[in-house]
Order: structure tokens, then C-alpha cells, then sequence
């Protein structure tokens, strides 16, 4: 399946221009005082750019334009993105201010300097309704130190974004859609549409997944191709998903993740899990071997006393209390299958909403 885009910059050849609108262009210059050199060019008012379109500039200079937009030029199809289907139609509206010869432009397979794909996943398929439940699960499955996390979880915007520190410093992020067509940004483009509520219920239903793709080497990385726009569209590289995976990993989420919900399911306290947990790893070194454990508490206790105190416990009427023994016997029987251990890992809720996504941006 190939991927679909939220938003797309790249170069318009000068001889698929025939002309301009020169009411909806400033004509800008500057001066390079080290050089002399002067560089005047023209770029669309942002009053005069129709719905969906962010930069339209032209440097006198250089002949090729560079035009940005957004699949919210599709209008009430911009939920679906743009694609090699309706690349046309996505800049069909840019008409109203640039006389463009559209097939020379797409013939010319120009470059792209900027591409950022999008992928809808229906709630059902995460398995949950709950956006705020999917930006934690993805946060805690997160494992790569290269990239910052940033969560939102707020009224009006509910999302998380993992940016590459690297050179490169692109993102992915996940939000509610439905909250940011509600903002304040988006009105216009409400407005503009012919069926605004049904896109809104659409946007209810799903999460959305973007990434951010800039340079010459992530083209070629992540889409497999080079950064040229028919090429970028028809890629059939699984770019969110690959993209993801980088940052959380393919080990799945932390064992230790499980226990610290379990342990809330529980109602343990966090002093209590922190304990139970030291005491099991102190166990796991010993080899699970109640005599070596033992042995290990004597070395750390050699006052005669205080081995008997912390080991054994203080005992009230015939019962002792305060030892570790009758906890590591426990953990002990657990780790040899005798007992249930509740905490043997499990497959959690959080854990399995990744693995959902990442099927469904693999599918």
C-alpha cells in the first residue's frame, strides 16, 4: 500500500508556469552587504493563498517556484490524504493565483524538500476509545535515547511527538484528530467544506499517526527512493511503521511496565512494589537458593543480633514479624511454579494497543 501525505513542499519547474495573479504576490528584496549581491523574489500573500496552501514563493534568481500545501486543499477528502490518485486534485486550487500547466509540472517529477505522512487507525483496531490511554501506552513502549518525548494531554489537545535529536531532527507524533479540527486554526477550513460534521464524526473514530521526512538521506531511507514527488508518492515503503519501531523498539514493552500495572491493579503502594521488587532481584542473584540467600543476608548483617532481627523478624507471641525469610520462601516457590506468581509478565492492556498500531501501520 502506498503511503499517504498531511503535507507536501517541493519544487514547480519555471516552464510549467504561465503566469501569475500579480495582486496576490509581494515582490521582496534583500542584500547581501558582505557580496553586494541582491536576491528579489516573489511570494503569495498569505491572504491570497487558497485554503490548504502555505508557500508559494519564486526567487528571479533561481526559475523554479516552491510551492507547500496540505491534503486540506482535498476538502472534504482530506481525512483520506494526499496520494498518487489525487495528487491533481490537491493542486487543482492553486488556479485561483498561479496559471500553472499542471501535467508539465507533474512530468517534471520535481524535487521534494519536504514530505510528512499520515496514516488513520480506526479506535477499534487500537483497541480502546480512549486517546489519552494511547498516547501512555505509546510513551511507556518508548525505548530509543536518540529521540525527545513530549506529550500533551490536554482539553482541547491530546497527543504525544517523539523528535530525533540527531541531525536530522524529524518527528512522529500521535494525537486526536477530532480535537484538533476543533481548534481554532482549522475553523476556516471547517467552514470551507461542504460536509463539516461528517468529518468531524469521522475524525472521532480514529488516531492519527504523522511523520516528518526533510532531508535527502531520509527520502532515501524511508521511502526507498529518491526525493523526487511521483517517486515519493508511489513508494510503497511502510514509512510510519518503520519509523516507530526505531523509536519504540522491537522488543515490546519493559517486563518491569507489567509489574508497575499490575501493582496498581492491586493497589500496592509504591514503597511496597519498590521493596517486593529488591527482594526478588536479590533472589534471582542468589539463584533462587533459600541457603545462599542466607548466607548473603549473614555477610550483610554479621552482628549476630541484627541477622536474627531482620532475617528471622522480632517475634510476638509465638509469631514472627519484620523477617525477610517467609517473603523470599514465597518468591522462591513462585519462581519454581509451585504458586502462582502474580508477577510473571502479561500481556497489558498498554502493550497490546502498540502492537495494534504497529499492525495496523504494517498492514
Amino acid at each position: 500500500m502506498r503511503n499517504r501525505f498531511d503535507t507536501l513542499k517541493f519544487a514547480i519547474p519555471a516552464e510549467a508556469v504561465r503566469g501569475i495573479k500579480e495582486a496576490a504576490f509581494n515582490q521582496k528584496t534583500d542584500c547581501d552587504l558582505e557580496t553586494g549581491q541582491v536576491r528579489t523574489w516573489l511570494k503569495a500573500k498569505p491572504s491570497a493563498l487558497p485554503i490548504g496552501f502555505a508557500e508559494l514563493t519564486n526567487e528571479r534568481n533561481h526559475p523554479d517556484w516552491t510551492l507547500s500545501l496540505s491534503a486540506k486543499t482535498l476538502g472534504d477528502s482530506y481525512l483520506q490524504g494526499i496520494g498518487l490518485e489525487n495528487i491533481e486534485e490537491a493542486l487543482s486550487g492553486i488556479g485561483q493565483i498561479l496559471d500553472l500547466n499542471l501535467y508539465k509540472a507533474l512530468d517534471s517529477n520535481p524535487q521534494v524538500y519536504r514530505a510528512d505522512t499520515s496514516s488513520n487507525i480506526s479506535l477499534t483496531a487500537i483497541g480502546t476509545q480512549s486517546q489519552s490511554q494511547i498516547m501512555e501506552a505509546l510513551n511507556m513502549a518508548k525505548r530509543n535515547p536518540k529521540f525527545k518525548t513530549q506529550v500533551f494531554n490536554r482539553a482541547k489537545n491530546i497527543g504525544i511527538t517523539f523528535k530525533g535529536s540527531q541531525e536530522e531532527k524529524n518527528y512522529i507524533k500521535a494525537y486526536d484528530k477530532f480535537l484538533d479540527l476543533n481548534c481554532r486554526k482549522n475553523q476556516d477550513f471547517l467552514k470551507s467544506l461542504h460536509h463539516p460534521s461528517r468529518m468531524l464524526e469521522q475524525s472521532k473514530t480514529i488516531c492519527r499517526i504523522e511523520s516528518e521526512h526533510t532531508t535527502f538521506r531520509s527520502f532515501r531511507n524511508r521511502f526507498k527512493t529518491e526525493p523526487r514527488l511521483l517517486d515519493i508518492l508511489d513508494s510503497k515503503a511502510k514509512v510510519n511503521h518503520d519509523f516507530l519501531a526505531k523509536v519504540i523498539g522491537t522488543e515490546g514493552q519493559l517486563k518491569l511496565f507489567d509489574e508497575i500495572l499490575q501493582s496498581k491493579q492491586a493497589k500496592q503502594s509504591p514503597k511496597q512494589f519498590i521493596r517486593e521488587l529488591g527482594l526478588r532481584e536479590f533472589a534471582k542473584s542468589c539463584d533462587y537458593n533459600i541457603q545462599q540467600i542466607e548466607e548473603a543476608f549473614r555477610l550483610l548483617y554479621p552482628v549476630r543480633q541484627d541477622f536474627h532481627y531482620n532475617w528471622n523478624g522480632a517475634r510476638k507471641e509465638g509469631k514472627a514479624y519484620g523477617g525477610v525469610k517467609v517473603e523470599f520462601q514465597a518468591i522462591i516457590e513462585a519462581n519454581q511454579g509451585t504458586k502462582p506468581n502474580h508477577h510473571q509478565p502479561f500481556q497489558t492492556e498498554s502493550n497490546l494497543i502498540v502492537q495494534n498500531i504497529m499492525q495496523a501501520l504494517a498492514a
